[in-house]
């Protein structure tokens, strides 16, 4: 693919959005106070998220973790499983641990929303 229209594009729109802040913040001194702190801001709450992204995909890489031990552990001794009758035990942990790794999958899904 040729990227370099998309490229342009988007060089282009930034200079524009660069040249009419500088219109405005050279018209009006209010247009200034109001810009700067708010690029300021933005800057720092986009790197709040960031490392909260960062930090909910390391969970959510560590909830699958018990998801495929347990499916393991339930492979192996399915015929212990059956013969103490704890079906629904296995159950209960397996649902659990899937729960957890849907609430994390949702967040992040959440966050990317947010950053892109």
């Amino acid at each position: 693919k040729n990227s370099m229209p998309n490229i342009q594009k988007f060089i282009q729109s930034v200079f524009s959005l660069l040249g009419a802040l500088l219109l405005m913040c050279t018209t009006t001194v209010y247009t200034t106070a109001l810009v700067v702190p708010m690029f300021f801001g933005f800057f720092f709450v986009v790197r709040y998220f960031q490392a909260s992204n960062l930090e909910c995909k390391r969970l959510d890489s560590l909830s699958r973790g018990p998801i495929f031990s347990q499916f393991s552990e339930c492979i192996g001794g399915i015929e212990s499983i059956r013969v103490y009758r704890k079906e629904k035990h296995e159950l209960g942990k397996s649902s659990k641990a899937i729960d957890k790794h849907i609430a994390l999958d949702l967040l992040q899904q959440a966050l990317n929303q947010w950053l892109n």
